[in-house]
């Protein structure tokens, strides 16, 4: 308030002349009966059962009482629930001066910080004296305070306040104020005109009260404190947002419009690329939501002035409105905050809570309570005589919990935070030294609300800070019945929870068999299940939640495509787990509307998305159609077609941009700039765009020049949009001469090798930008062309990657040595040329079917020789003379002995032999593919004494060595293909599973041995199911997996196994039950 100090000495000059004069209100007699009237009409004044008793002194209970009325909140009051009450007056230090009616009154002003009694030194308990009168000056601070005034420290100050907030003249602050003992007369006039007073939001009382809906419009403007306004139609705003950050860990999105809680709250409903969102919280505001993002990838992908895109689809504004695929382009992360400990407080008999201004970096994970630590050593307790123990992290790292190996005795404690936290941009915590009461609490926690009520989960509110009670039982939490219990810890996925703790939040978690009923639902905590942090445990908690009853179906939100061979869809709702993992409702169709058949590789399930990896990748225009998915209602999804398309969705590598400069100071000055993509070359992130580019010092601070600024500069696209030439006129160009006025940076610019060219914000030609707002690129003289490397791709295959693209390629520059000798044009079949993604040439030379590589190229390396000077580039550059070894990049692939007429996988078990009967010989035919796979004999079991199970067997046979590239994980390399049985797809590990078998080194075999898990054949014998025998049956598919990535060779380059054809049996039989 800028006038404050204007008004505060008009406000003693007329104290000043009050106190000579004898107030008009010190007689005796009411004054302002109408205004009590028409406060009473308003529904803001009730008076008595005897009237409006104007003439009766006000003690401080009952001026509480009528502000909280006129202020409109008095319903708020009504809804408070008992146990609310109760935890805010159970900081009263002298309960016994407020009476039964006013305590809820009291409550609801302590929680909200309406009063803080008559001795502030106690904080956070409250000495009320509810029953001594009030004084003016008293109520007019509960006023100003209700109308959301924080008048903290300001007691002097209150009657200037009050005058300049327009609640009162002057006059009356000061009259008023003076009165000692304030009559119900003399408050029914200061609520009264405080109606013209305007609220800390800035608008007045009597506009706040019809805001909220306490007080009708049409009464306001009867009463004249309210004039209508006729405003023009306008057209509708648009539903739109804005983002910003002050951390690298969270963003605040801001609507223009409140915003429903539970879409708005919806996490799915953001995306960010390459970050995962971990949690999306709606402010009091009712339009900004914090998203914090997952600490792992921040750490992964987020640094200072990092750039991305957030997309929102699916929040609704309060009438229903949904955002859909609105995109909020180029957020920059920047951190420039030093964080503090705003806050810290006794929360238990061995805890202090810290509260930070900002999320910080957690020193270790926990992994069984999926917490971050700090490091206790950055903490200290009484000057280190009270040794801390550990430090959690909560509520999504704002929090710790500083825990001692003692409890803490009654009375004062002394903590420091000290510098070693960190927030996520590396700065450290200001040191801070805390003064804290240690106030004992014995009352057991409360539950005393919800939120968040679905048929899958929902989330309990305490009345402080709890954790388990112990070791941790799932079955102390339930709704129903105790059948109904929270999932089971053994059962759970990755980042899944069974209960989650997070501070006074408790999420229960229940599997689609103990689903939430629809309605009316009662959760159950059992009695001692969990304690607050002074070990205080709980009384049996019985909650009743309202899940509302769902009868819509679900519907397709979009679909998203997250990379050439994967989508994601995102639904409306949770699902059911298996009808959206059911590979046959969805149906894949091309541009022409044709299904494109088996081309789903996997379909996974987690929160509302449906996540589709395909077989192989996709380019262009589909189409998907889903049907008979069911909500965790049962309800059906109507038959719904989604069109997506497949393109380019990777941003450029800016690592790979290279600058060149030719003819450095000469005429014709060139600065060639390749990038790693076609890029684009309209719009706001074209690279034709003079303005994108600046010359840097080799410090890469200081600027020589913008381009933009020196004329005659011209940009020319090349190499199909992969690069760009910009001639920057030099002093040669222009005929600079001493003594003329041409200046370097505006007529012309000298560049040099060894500095840097900066590049603006670019895209790529699909419109994807670089992930920062500018990047430095080192300019490079230009010399002779290198070879980057060489590579054997496959056995007649030797490819040669130059470093730049050649004009002009003779292949007699190139000499090739196998063993040391020389191949000359008889062993080498052909030659070629192609320029790779880079821009680069690529000589690719292929070898005569008689002097093949062997698989494993250590048997037979591999060298190359420049020893010719006819290649070049465009601008005459030639190769460097040099030799270079291959690398082995030949995949493994199946074995294949070459023999036609026989099988080697079939010789192996006996499968192929002369003499073998046509009957036989059919029978074994579905028990081999080619030389490189068989199933064992039929009746032949496998016992693993490691997992106790039972297992049939067969063997994949590939042409060298491998092995697990991760050497402690053998187990893991199932995951590398996709094996079906009867359509079904089988899980790795639990189904079967795959290991390193023998090697047959004079044949060139190496083994794969699949284990597939036998099903128990039970029979009844004498009454009793037995076990008599195992089996295995069905039309069995295996297939490399689009993802594969466990299975390697020996070469030191971890080539994976090549892609394979569909190894198809049908109706395979293991059965060791004898007839």
């Amino acid at each position: 308030m800028r006038n404050l100090k204007k008004l505060f000495a008009v406000v003693m000059v007329v104290a000043m002349l009050a106190s000579i004069m004898v107030p008009a209100l010190a007689a005796d007699g009411v004054q302002y009966e109408a205004e009590a009237e028409m406060l009473k009409d308003l529904g803001l004044f009730k008076g008595t059962n005897k009237g409006f008793e104007l003439e009766g002194e006000l003690t401080r209970e009952q001026a509480l009482a009528l502000m909280i009325r006129v202020m409109g909140l008095e319903a708020e009051v009504e809804a408070m629930s008992e146990a609310e009450v109760a935890e805010q007056m159970a900081k009263v230090v002298d309960p016994e001066t407020v009476t039964d009616w006013a305590k809820p009154y009291v409550a609801y002003a302590i929680k909200h910080q309406l009063t803080d009694g008559i001795d502030a030194k106690i904080k956070p308990n409250v000495k009320f004296a509810g029953q001594l009168t009030i004084t003016g000056k008293e109520f007019i601070n509960f006023m100003l305070k209700g109308m959301g005034y924080d008048m903290t420290g300001k007691w002097d100050e209150v009657l200037a306040f009050a005058a300049e907030a327009g609640m009162l003249s002057a006059s009356q602050a000061v009259n008023f104020g003076n009165i000692a003992v304030l009559k119900r007369d003399h408050a029914v006039a200061i609520m009264a005109s405080a109606l013209n007073g305007t609220t800390a939001d800035g608008i007045t009382l009597a506009e706040a009260l019809v805001k909220a809906g306490a007080v009708d419009e049409d009464k306001m403007i009867e009463y004249g404190f309210i004039t209508p306004a006729v405003t023009p139609t306008e057209a509708p705003k648009a539903f739109e947002a804005t983002a910003s950050t002050d951390n690298l860990v969270q963003l605040y999105v801001e609507f223009n419009r409140e915003v429903d809680k539970e879409s708005a709250e919806d996490k799915g409903n953001y995306d960010i690329k390459d970050i995962d969102i971990a949690d999306a919280a709606l402010q009091d505001d009712g339009v900004t939501v914090v998203l914090t993002l997952d600490f792992e990838d921040v750490e992964k992908e987020i640094e200072q002035q990092y750039t991305t895109d957030l997309k929102i689809s699916g929040v609704k504004d309060l009438d229903g409105n949904v955002m859909k695929d609105y995109t909020i382009e180029d957020i920059e992360f920047i951190d420039t905050t030093i964080p503090t400990a705003v806050d810290a407080a006794v929360v238990g008999s061995d805890t202090i809570k810290v509260t930070f201004s900002e999320p910080v970096r957690g020193y270790k994970y926990d992994v069984a309570n999926k917490t971050y630590e700090l490091n206790k050593s950055y903490f200290s307790v009484n000057n280190g005589k009270s040794y801390v123990k550990r430090v959690k992290l909560q509520n999504n790292n704002t929090e710790a919990l500083v825990e001692l190996y003692n409890d803490l005795k009654e009375g004062e404690v002394t903590l420091t935070v000290k510098s070693g936290t960190e927030d996520f941009a590396g700065f450290g915590v200001i040191v801070k030294t805390f003064n804290l009461e240690v106030v004992p609490d014995e009352e057991a926690p409360v539950v005393i609300g919800y939120e968040k009520a679905s048929r899958t989960e929902v989330t309990l509110i305490w009345n402080e800070d709890i954790e388990v009670n112990g070791k941790f039982n799932y079955k102390d939490f339930y709704h129903t019945n105790s059948k109904n219990t929270v999932k089971d810890p053994n059962d759970l996925g990755e980042g899944e929870y069974s209960v989650k703790f997070d501070g006074n939040k408790t999420t229960l978690y229940f599997d689609d068999d103990s689903l939430l009923p629809n309605g009316t639902a009662y959760v159950y905590v059992m009695k001692e299940a969990v304690r607050d942090l002074w070990d205080n445990a709980n009384e049996q908690q019985m909650i009743k939640v309202e899940v509302e009853v769902d009868v819509t179906p679900p519907e397709v939100d979009k679909v998203d495509v997250k990379a050439e061979d994967k989508i994601e869809v995102k639904f409306t709702e949770e699902l059911d787990k298996d009808t959206a993992e059911d590979i046959d409702n969805y149906t894949i169709l091309d541009k022409d509307g044709k299904e494109v058949k088996e081309v789903i590789d996997d379909i996974t399930y987690t929160s509302k998305k449906v996540t589709i990896v395909f077989e192989d990748k996709l380019s262009g225009d589909y189409t998907i159609v889903i049907e008979n998915v069911k909500d965790k209602a049962g309800n059906k999804i109507s038959k719904t077609s989604v069109d997506f398309t497949v393109g380019d969705i990777t941003a450029p590598d800016i690592s790979k941009f290279k600058a060149t400069l030719y003819r450095a100071g000469e005429e014709d000055q060139m600065l060639r700039i390749a990038f790693d993509d076609k890029m684009s070359t309209d719009g706001k992130y074209s690279v034709t765009d003079v303005e994108k580019y600046a010359i840097l010092k080799a410090n890469q601070v200081d600027v020589i020049a913008r381009l933009e600024d020196i004329d005659g500069v011209e940009i020319e696209v090349v190499d199909d949009g992969k690069a760009v030439e910009i001639y920057v006129p030099s002093s040669k160009d222009v005929n600079k001469k001493d003594g003329d006025n041409k200046k370097s940076g505006e007529h012309y610019l000298d560049l040099v090798a060894g500095t840097y060219v900066q590049i603006g914000r670019v895209a790529d030609e699909a419109g994807n930008k670089i992930d920062v707002m500018t990047v430095n690129v080192k300019i490079e003289a230009s010399t002779s062309i290198d070879i980057d490397k060489v590579e054997a791709t496959a056995r007649d295959t030797i490819e040669i990657t130059f470093k730049d693209e050649l004009a002009d390629f003779d292949e007699d520059d190139i000499e090739i040595y196998v063993n040391g000798v020389k191949y000359g044009d008889d062993k080498i079949a052909g030659v070629d040329t192609k320029v790779n993604k880079d821009g680069n040439t690529v000589a690719v030379f292929t070898l005569d079917d008689d002097y093949l590589l062997k698989n494993d190229l250590s048997k037979t390396p591999v060298k190359v020789k420049v020893v010719g000077e006819e290649s070049e580039n465009r601008y005459g550059k030639k190769l460097t003379k040099m030799e270079k070894d291959a690398v082995d990049k030949i995949k493994p692939e199946l074995f294949d002995d070459g023999k036609k007429d026989e099988s080697y996988a079939a010789k192996k078990f006996g499968y192929d032999y002369e003499g073998i009967d046509a009957e036989k010989k059919k029978y074994y035919a579905n028990r081999y593919v080619g030389d490189y796979f068989a199933l064992h004999e039929e009746n032949e079991l496998y016992y693993s004494v490691v997992d106790s199970v039972y297992y049939f067997k067969a063997s994949l046979y590939v042409n060298e060595e491998v092995k697990s590239i991760k050497p402690n994980a053998y187990s893991a390399i199932g995951s590398d293909f996709v094996v079906k049985l009867d359509g079904k797809k089988l899980t790795n590990i639990t189904d079967y599973k795959v290991d390193i078998g023998v090697n047959d080194e004079d044949n060139g075999a190496y083994e794969l041995i699949f284990y597939f898990k036998a099903k128990e054949v039970k029979e009844k014998i004498e009454g009793v199911d037995t076990v008599v025998g195992y089996e295995l049956k069905g039309d069995l598919e295996i297939q490399l997996s689009s993802e594969a990535s466990y299975i390697v060779d020996n070469s030191g380059k971890d080539n994976k196994l090549a892609t394979f054809d569909k190894i198809e049996l049908d109706n395979i039989i293991f059965n060791t039950v004898e007839d």
